[in-house]
């Protein structure tokens, strides 16, 4: 019973930070989400106007080269943004339309509130389908279903298959009031040619599978194209590369700032349960003074105690720790499941939870460990 207490002092605090450390990597995931979805791992490659050298729109062909030209591409979309023409109540209204080609559901951040989306090989079709902003199906079909019914954009006829939820991710807030549909049935029927070629897009998303990678496939996508255009790194490059996620950087600052104090105050709970350890673990060898005698006078030497007692104050730390991890974590999943977040811990915690752990056995019991070897057997017997 001595040693459960002794456990439960340390993994109580230690479990306060596990908790709090895992929710906050929960909540900046979350945040991140939120605002950028998946171009916090995105390279977003449009044309550079101020380059007269080999200047022009991306190609799809540029989409070939770069996902056979680096190494951590996850998924690349091109996109054909161009204003057009709707008819709705009446009269004619601007809208956008978006020709995708390639894996565009991530990039757009929405649910689909009726229908399906564009299948991959749809993408690369000329097919006239497209999906619906919930905006302009609430402007077009007020109490209908939309699914089935053909709509006309820029005289031309285009049947709608989805309609589009309210986009999840402040970076995806542009579809909210556009049209979306293949790449080639844009191109083909509803663009007005005066700016963009038929294989031409406005902008091309690279999706990497990690965003530690951004910078340097940046870099090796800048060559890759240069190479294309015959545009030699003396000149400006022909096109421009966003990180649309750039701004997070002020967001992690001030989850940083946030962290810090959200652990400060668990590291008072930490304290607290290294104090209750410390106390009951030398109230434990106090307890056992006799027992200890008993040792030294059958031929124990006070190195022998010393290492016995700090060898069951590690092992006791070690289980505080691992109770603390198991502790910290289950709260930590049912905080961030009510509250909506992803669920995060890493290795780091892991590890740092343990060492903790152990490192308060070692403290816990040094001084204990030191009376006990001290203490004369004769006069620890009669205690």
């Amino acid at each position: 019973m001595r040693s459960f207490a002794i456990v439960a002092a340390l993994a109580a605090g230690i479990g306060a930070v596990v908790m709090v450390t895992s929710i906050i990597i929960g909540f900046g995931k979350q945040i991140e989400n939120l605002s950028f979805g998946v171009y916090s791992r995105s390279l977003v490659i449009q044309a550079n106007f101020l380059s007269f050298e080999g200047f022009s729109p991306p190609k799809l062909a540029d989409l070939k080269r770069l996902e056979d030209g680096l190494e951590s591409v996850d998924f690349s979309v091109a996109w054909r943004s161009e204003e057009a023409q709707i008819y709705v109540d009446g009269k004619y209204s601007k809208i956008r339309i978006f020709g995708a080609w390639g894996n565009y559901t991530a990039e757009t951040g929405s649910e689909l509130l009726s229908g399906r989306h564009l299948e991959l090989e749809e993408t690369q079709s000329a097919k006239r389908i497209c999906l619906l902003s919930s905006d302009i199906k609430d402007s077009l079909f007020v109490k209908e279903n939309a699914i089935g019914k053909n709509i006309r954009i820029n005289g031309v006829s285009c049947e709608v298959i989805g309609v589009l939820a309210e986009p999840a991710v402040r970076s995806a807030e542009r579809f909210s009031s556009g049209v979306v549909m293949p790449f080639n049935s844009a191109a083909r029927y509803f663009s007005d040619g005066n700016f963009l070629g038929p294989n031409e897009a406005s902008r091309l998303t690279i999706v990497l599978t990690d965003k530690r990678n951004l910078y340097d496939e940046t870099i090796k996508a800048d060559l890759l194209l240069r190479k294309s255009r015959g545009v030699p790194l003396s000149q400006p490059s022909p096109f421009r590369y966003e990180d649309p996620a750039s701004s997070t950087r002020s967001l992690k600052r001030q989850n940083a700032l946030l962290a810090k104090l959200l652990i400060g105050l668990a590291s008072i709970s930490l304290i607290a349960g290294l104090i209750g350890f410390s106390s009951v673990m030398a109230s434990s060898i106090v307890e056992r003074r006799r027992e200890i005698a008993l040792q030294m006078t059958i031929g124990a030497y006070p190195t022998d105690i010393m290492l016995q007692v700090i060898i069951q104050s590690v092992i006791l730390g070690f289980l505080g720790g691992v109770f603390g991890i198991v502790f910290g974590v289950a709260l930590s999943y049912g905080a961030t499941a009510w509250m909506g977040w992803p669920f995060a811990i890493t290795s780091k915690v892991v590890f740092y939870a343990v060492g903790i752990g152990i490192l308060s056995g070692i403290m816990a019991g040094l001084l204990p460990a030191k009376r006990a070897s001290e203490a004369p057997p004769a006069l620890a017997a009669r205690i």
